[in-house]
């Protein structure tokens, strides 16, 4: 018999799933967290949904969000996208479960929590309850002008709601609502690292997992209002009044608004992967997510347990990109940030002088301009956090992943063609990817090793969820402890490296490495 499942807003009818790990799971989809954002409510603060009569069907996905497909060089979502998702081993409302909702990443502008990339299947093996969500993306979820009238994170204020949602209604699902981990990758994670830092999340989770994502980052917008005037100007020609061009961008069709976003970065905002829209100070809001910048906001540290991650070769997926950057090795790469680091003065020019100087041809070019660009738009940034991080009282467990397989949804692009772990690699880890079956491809899982690993990620996960510790105990599966990093030396943090096996090692600050390094070589 279906599921049914009687929440605050209304009864929801769901289905169960064959599961790809054996046995069966219970899904409710397309579940409405919000009122749809559309017409007057475009650029507007999410509006709590107010219930439904009868039963809603939840067996189907709601609409993504809008967004520009550019595999099929296409439009494709609607503006009304604000749903969730939700997944349970089975329904047993005695059960109190860990809660896990997972933001889902795609550079602010693109992705969903659908499960063609992101199956629980995994995860209902381990007794937990699994939410995944979409929240506004581009333009519509990021929009600033640095005014009252478009404050901006709009989307960041989506996750607010649907984590409310989730605290009040997960009980009838038989979760614990005083057991929520949020977790998210790439901009996902950036997300959610800035709710951390935000007072207006209190007690909506317990702790949260970044992987390959936080806060700062050097590929997002320096200037997030002078990207909002630029786009403006492409549309709301003549006006000047924030409050004019808002009103007047709420009349234009969301297919204009999609083609200016992607008219809207310049060539060397385009090679450098620069974001167009996303998250930002809103101090002006009459409600503010994230008052201040967030390289002040990151100094006050991440205050609940987490879990904060890498894989190894991050850059890898932009291969193209990067093999651009060789053709044109002095201009396009990103200046690292160095105000962020007082005490250390770098020169850009010496910066890639350095990672190149033992290439002898381009062949051996392209790794290291993939270790550069790693280093500086993921390690950098993640290592920078850890260092606010030593003075939480909360644990901070750090973790790097290593371990290459040929078949992900990364290596679907045929121009990856060098061998390594690339961003979004790791969700292969976590979630079965439904996309992979349009493409012929077999279960990620089709060897002992990744079988192997995926079970012990999984596990530590969710291990995490529901104590607050990845390893309570070493097994088996999991002969180790996972330690949290410690402020016992300056610039090191211990971090869980993940290969076909478990290694705790300690790994050095970026900026204090390359600094040693660039000394000894002059």
């Amino acid at each position: 018999m279906a599921p049914l499942i009687i929440t605050n807003s209304g009864a929801l009818r769901g289905t169960i799933d064959k599961n790809i790990a054996g046995g069966t799971y219970v899904a409710f989809r397309g579940i409405p967290y919000a009122m749809p954002p559309i017409g007057d409510l475009r650029f507007r603060d999410p509006v709590p949904i107010g219930g439904w009569t009868g039963i809603r069907d939840a067996t189907k996905f709601g609409e993504i969000c809008c967004q520009y497909n550019r595999e099929q060089q296409r439009f494709i979502g609607s503006e009304d996208c604000l749903y969730l998702n939700v997944y349970a081993p089975s329904l047993e409302p005695s059960k109190s479960r860990a809660v896990m909702v997972w933001i889902h990443g795609g550079r602010f502008e693109f992705g969903s929590g659908n499960d063609d990339v992101h199956g629980p299947d995994y995860f209902m093996k381990k007794d937990v309850i699994v939410v995944t969500l979409n929240y506004r993306l581009g333009f519509l979820g990021f929009f600033t002008l640095g005014d009252r009238a478009a404050p901006g994170n709009h989307g960041l204020k989506d996750q607010i709601l649907a984590l409310e949602w989730v605290k009040q209604n997960i009980s009838k699902f038989g979760g614990d609502p005083n057991n929520i981990t949020a977790f998210g990758h790439s901009a996902g994670a950036s997300c959610i690292h800035h709710l951390t830092l935000s007072p207006k999340t209190r007690g909506l989770f317990q702790r949260v997992i970044l992987q390959s994502g936080v806060a700062p980052s050097i590929v997002t917008p320096k200037d997030a209002v002078g990207l909002g005037k630029r786009f403006a100007n492409m549309l709301a020609i003549g006006l000047s009044d924030p409050t004019d061009i808002v009103e007047y961008l709420r009349t234009v069709e969301v297919e204009t608004l999609l083609e200016a976003q992607e008219r809207l970065r310049t060539p060397d905002e385009f090679t450098r992967c620069e974001t167009t829209f996303s998250p930002a100070c809103d101090a002006p809001s009459d409600d503010p997510i994230c008052p201040k910048n967030h390289q002040e906001a990151v100094k006050s540290g991440i205050l609940v347990p987490c879990i904060i991650g890498l894989v190894s070769e991050e850059t890898l997926m932009l291969q193209e990109e990067i093999e651009a950057l060789g053709r044109k090795i002095g201009r396009i790469i990103p200046t690292i940030p160095s105000k962020n680091y007082e005490d250390k003065n770098f020169s850009f020019p010496k910066i890639i002088e350095h990672y190149i100087r033992d290439c002898g041809n381009e062949e051996k070019l392209i790794p290291l301009l993939v270790k550069l660009t790693t280093d500086a738009c993921f390690t950098a940034m993640a290592h920078w956090v850890l260092e606010y991080q030593k003075a939480s009282n909360a644990p901070t467990y750090f973790y790097n992943l290593s371990y290459e397989i040929k078949q992900t949804l990364a290596k679907l692009n045929p121009k990856v063609t060098l061998p390594g772990t690339s961003h979004a690699d790791d969700l292969s880890f976590l979630f079965h990817h439904k996309l992979m079956d349009e493409f012929g491809k077999k279960p990620l899982c089709s060897n002992d090793t990744h079988n192997r690993i995926v079970q012990r990620i999984v596990e530590m996960w969710t291990n995490f969820a529901k104590t607050g510790n990845p390893t309570p105990k070493t097994s088996e599966l999991i002969p180790i402890i996972w330690e949290p990093i410690d402020n016992a030396r300056k610039d090191e943090y211990k971090c869980l490296y993940i290969t076909d096996t478990l290694e705790m090692k300690t790994e050095e600050n970026y900026f204090t490495v390359l600094a040693r390094e660039m000394e000894m070589s002059q």
